[in-house]
């Protein structure tokens, strides 16, 4: 490693840790779960050191939808703070990361499309919010179906993977799966790659955690899309990630072609991921997500917990904070429609609740 290298790793390892301390603890997580409002939520939020500066303008009164769009740009923006001292793949990484963010916006535009209930002023706030989207911004927001949609992203390696699920989602009608799965299938894709050339894909890299992500997400995929949308098989199967990890092809091909959710798991069983899904089939969509979710923050939080700072330090703690606030966005939705909150705890990414004991702090 070059002394240029090992300078950007040191820096980006060292203002992880710091970041990733204030990062909401175990109470935190607890207090919030125990608000009444959504007002009451921000003002928690604006009383705890990684939001007080980005959620200090908020007032009390601000729609829900206002709130979340400001949550969900915070591991983008900082993420893009970052790209003017690093250089090479570490570079490439951070771009690639950014891209998730690209890849939501872009999906949110097809739902506007497919169902026309939402306004374009939420997604010119989402767009706002992380300022250098590669996404062509004025044609999409004006795009009012499909074939706009297709126009405005030609020349972009959107159109190519959105062209045939698109044409099918306006000939057959039903809903957006496939194309979804196609735009989060293409910048997985690049994730994986430059996690690949940035670290080795030994326990505790990078290469590990996003390859443990895309395998999971095609076992998820491939369940929801063969058992709750009856996708067919080759169907199913031309649509999932091109990368593996611990998965072989074929395996994933015994799995598409499972009768039932029980051959399924029989299947799953056999596999390195047979501990992640537990020995019986599971129904419930967010119960399969939680399983995946805590996963991956364990895994994390695993490379963060290493002794040397390093890059790798900065892309798991990205992570975990675009998974905290994808907690705090159930939580809002959980106070907002009042749920049961015992039951919220067990279904974030953040593992409140350990050994299947559910217990309530207040």
């Amino acid at each position: 490693m070059t002394l240029v290298a090992l300078g950007e790793e040191t820096a980006a390892g060292t203002r992880a840790r710091t970041l990733f301390s204030r990062l909401l603890s175990d109470r935190d997580y607890w207090e919030l779960l125990d608000c009444d409002s959504v007002d009451e939520i921000l003002e928690r939020l604006k009383n705890t050191e990684g939001y007080a500066r980005t959620l200090a303008a908020l007032s009390s009164g601000i729609h829900r939808s206002e709130l979340e769009t400001h949550l969900e740009g915070i591991p983008f923006v900082e993420a893009r703070r970052f790209l003017t001292s690093v250089t090479a793949s570490r570079r490439d990484w951070l771009e690639a990361w950014l891209g998730l963010y690209d890849a939501e916006t872009l999906n949110r535009v097809l739902r506007k499309i497919f169902s026309g209930h939402e306004g374009a002023s939420g997604l010119e706030q989402r767009f706002h919010r992380v300022p250098g989207s590669s996404l062509p911004e004025k044609d999409l927001l004006a795009a009012d179906n499909f074939d706009q949609i297709l126009e405005a992203l030609r020349g972009t390696p959107w159109f190519r993977v959105l062209q045939e699920p698109l044409k099918a989602a306006l000939r057959e009608g039903g809903n957006l799966f496939s194309a979804e799965m196609a735009v989060d299938a293409l910048t997985l894709t690049r994730l994986v790659r430059t996690s690949r050339a940035l670290t080795h894909s030994g326990k505790g890299s990078l290469s590990d955690l996003f390859g443990t992500l895309a395998d999971l997400q095609n076992i998820s995929w491939t369940i929801r899309g063969l058992h709750y949308f009856g996708m067919g098989f080759e169907e199913m199967i031309n649509r999932l990630l091109p990368l593996r990890h611990r998965l072989s092809f074929d395996t994933l091909r015994r799995l598409g072609r499972s009768k039932g959710l029980d051959e399924l798991w029989d299947h799953l069983g056999r596999t390195p991921y047979a501990a992640v899904f537990g020995p019986h089939p599971i129904t419930d969509s967010m119960a399969l997500e939680k399983l995946i979710k805590n996963h991956l923050w364990n895994k994390a939080l695993s490379i963060l917990r290493k002794g040397t700072p390093s890059f790798p330090a900065l892309g798991a703690y990205l992570f975990l904070h675009d998974q905290e606030i994808r907690d705090i966005k159930m939580i809002i939705e959980d106070v907002r429609y009042d749920f049961n909150r015992r039951d919220a705890a067990l279904f974030l990414a953040r593992p409140l609740i350990r050994g299947g004991e559910t217990s309530w702090h207040s």
